[in-house]
């Protein structure tokens, strides 16, 4: 009897950090590399011109049309998380008192937003303060969270390191938190604390939340950091942890396949 071909499965998965598609081909022997190249190809060129509309947007605030410019900008904040072109500046030069007080406080949503993208809250702490007294009965309580998160990531840039620590502890204090900004909040603490017992602390107390959050990139990047720390005092240990986050990173995606090889080649350094 003749035997049934295998199926194959090819799979694209995107990094968001560098916007490249890695293509992925399970089971079967052989496979069209040239036609997964090109779908890996097209979905990474994509995501590259995700950012056409910031000529439109420029354009907009060049012709003071404040109000259309905010519209757009609103219509493409999903794809904020994909650009590379900075936008931070662009839509701070959006005009508020243009807009109503609900269009405002979205803008304020989006701006935070894009600074966290940039990582460039420090920039706008001032502003950041401003919308934290404007829209403080406006701001649903798991929001004003994330502006208070903001606000201690702002002062912890600008080397305001106790205004830091009481806005980071304002947010781990807050029952209403979410997992998200409590694994942020801590490792803002971690790392403005000067007592390594203390980074050790809050880098795990980081890693728990950001698995609770589903974000398992993050949880082993607090892993790892921790384990460097033991590296010297307590090599074991860092192993153990080392073995910990290759455990998480143990699905066979392609991504995460390139990681844990990496993962692997820290732990060999060590034996």
């Amino acid at each position: 009897m003749r035997k049934k071909p295998n199926p194959q499965k090819f799979s694209v998965q995107i990094d968001n950090r560098t916007l490249k598609a890695i293509g992925k081909v399970s089971k079967g022997a052989s496979s069209n590399s040239s036609e997964e190249l090109h779908i890996a190809q097209s979905v990474t060129k994509a995501f590259e011109n995700m950012g056409s509309w910031i000529a439109d947007l420029d354009k907009l605030i060049f012709e003071n049309n404040h109000i259309g410019a905010f519209t757009l900008l609103k219509s493409k904040s999903p794809t904020i998380t994909f650009l590379k072109t900075p936008l931070l500046d662009k839509a701070c030069l959006i005009n508020e008192s243009e807009l109503t007080l609900l269009q405002q406080k979205e803008l304020a949503v989006i701006i935070v937003a894009i600074a966290s993208q940039e990582h460039k809250f420090g920039v706008i702490e001032d502003r950041i303060d401003r919308y934290l007294r404007e829209f403080e009965n406006e701001l649903e309580p798991g929001l004003k969270q994330s502006f208070i998160l903001s606000k201690a990531n702002a002062a912890a840039d600008n080397k305001k390191y106790n205004v830091a620590s009481i806005n980071f502890q304002k947010v781990v204090s807050d029952l209403q938190t979410s997992p998200i900004d409590l694994a942020y909040a801590y490792r803002g603490l971690a790392k403005i604390s000067l007592i390594e017992e203390d980074i050790i602390k809050y880098s795990l107390l980081s890693s728990d939340q950001f698995l609770t959050a589903g974000n398992r990139n993050e949880a082993v990047a607090d892993i790892m950091f921790v384990s460097g720390l033991y590296e010297k005092q307590d090599q074991e240990h860092a192993l153990s942890l080392i073995d910990k986050a290759i455990e998480l990173y143990g699905s066979g995606q392609a991504l995460d396949d390139e990681f844990a090889a990496s993962l692997f080649f820290r732990k060999a350094s060590y034996l």
